[in-house]
């Protein structure tokens, strides 16, 4: 099984997404949209929400990001589509998920054996301390549950194409390339919206956190396109023009 070359798949997701722009930024108008709207309701009525279950976004979150994950694979799988942005509600978007919910749910359930673990051990208690959110040493225990997350991760993808895909088959097909993909699917996100981050202030204006928004959304475009041209990579092969360039 051929490794993934990490350094032209992350340069390939900012090439091809410059490149194609225009269509892009047509396609992922309406998804982006629906993502601003469910996170603009989000912050007016908060404090409705925080009565009622703070968990009562979770559902409108999951289906405008799969709206969003699903758009964005496609430009890249199928970029012979003339209109990615086709929803399916009742299949493809359903589908995705149910596999964002299993994938993650393993995530976060390996994250907590390994915080349980961890914080039983000499100086546990600091290294569970996430009182730095982004710095902490806490973010280590993620590298294993990422791993786990990166083995899984080619199901979103071939879910987005429809094609049939399982946890099984894509942790066959990721062998020897877990760690390459935690730095495709793990590191390159969390580099990118620690960036993101820095942008952020105290006291921000409403076009601020829009704005500010806008560059997390375009960030985990970027994530997702990086997703769709390892799969490509590990599906079609290094002899097969596997970036679509």
């Amino acid at each position: 099984m051929e490794r993934l070359p990490v350094i032209r798949i992350l340069a390939g997701s900012i090439l091809i997404s410059w490149r194609e722009k225009g269509r892009f930024s047509s396609a992922l108008a309406l998804p982006t949209l629906l993502l601003v709207m469910v996170w603009a309701l989000h912050t007016v009525f908060q404090e409705e929400i925080r009565g009622i279950s703070p968990w009562l976004p979770m559902p409108f979150y999951l289906i405008a990001f799969s709206i969003f994950a699903v758009t964005c694979h496609r430009l890249i799988l199928m970029e012979h589509e003339k209109s990615p942005f086709r929803i399916s509600l009742y299949t493809r978007e359903i589908r995705f998920v149910s596999w964002l919910i299993l994938v993650y749910g393993l995530y976060f359930l390996v994250l907590m054996v390994i915080t349980g673990f961890a914080i039983n051990l000499p100086g546990g208690t600091y290294l569970v301390d996430i009182t730095d959110k982004v710095y902490s040493p806490t973010q280590l225990l993620y590298i294993p549950a990422m791993y786990i997350f990166a083995r899984l991760s080619l199901v979103f993808p071939a879910t987005a194409i429809d094609e049939k895909a399982g946890l099984g088959w894509s942790w066959v097909n990721t062998r020897r390339n877990g760690w390459r993909l935690v730095v495709i699917v793990g590191m390159y996100p969390w580099l990118t919206n620690s960036l993101i981050s820095l942008l952020s202030r105290e006291g921000a204006t409403i076009l601020e956190q829009t704005m500010t928004g806008l560059l997390y959304y375009a960030g985990c475009a970027q994530g997702v396109f990086a997703l769709s041209l390892s799969y490509k990579y590990i599906i079609t092969g290094p002899d097969r023009n596997a970036f679509g360039a």
